[in-house]
């Protein structure tokens, strides 16, 4: 199992539902940049664009950027 390590403090998690959880009550400790490189790269999906903007909100609700969730969610809404 491998176990990811917070940066900023002695916290070690063990899947990324769990160190995503500890940045949202340890928020001093994200860096979107470092914290993506963890997450292992994905092939291209054929899914249609509005399917791959509400999988993007809900990342962005994950990693506590509730702002930018709920602006994707409302350009959704009012384009249909």
């Amino acid at each position: 199992m491998t176990e990811l390590r917070c940066s900023q403090c002695d916290y070690v998690a063990f899947f990324p539902s769990q160190l995503a959880g500890h940045m949202a009550i340890h928020t001093r400790c994200f860096d979107a940049a470092r914290d993506m490189r963890r997450i292992p790269r994905r092939d291209q999906t054929q899914r249609a664009l509005n399917e791959q903007l509400l999988d993007l909100a809900n990342v962005a609700n994950r990693l506590g950027l509730y702002d930018a969730a709920t602006f994707i969610r409302d350009r959704l809404s009012n384009s249909g």
